[in-house]
């Protein structure tokens, strides 16, 4: 059984599923939507990047 770190503080924008952990379901739901606005636009520019990947690995657990 994997083990995880503690989980995400409440309302982290980088945890994407909210369930309480940043990782890689998380990663998975961004790079779906890659180059649109919406689910993983992390940083609010209406445009999921590399700067949307930037925060959400900074935020990995």
């Amino acid at each position: 059984m994997p083990v995880q770190g503690p989980a995400a503080p409440a309302g982290n924008p980088a945890d994407l599923n909210s369930d309480g952990f940043v990782n890689a379901a998380d990663l998975a739901m961004l790079l779906g939507n890659w180059g649109n606005a919406g689910v993983g636009d992390i940083n609010g520019d209406s445009v999921v990047n590399a700067a949307d990947v930037t925060i959400l690995l900074g935020a990995w657990q």
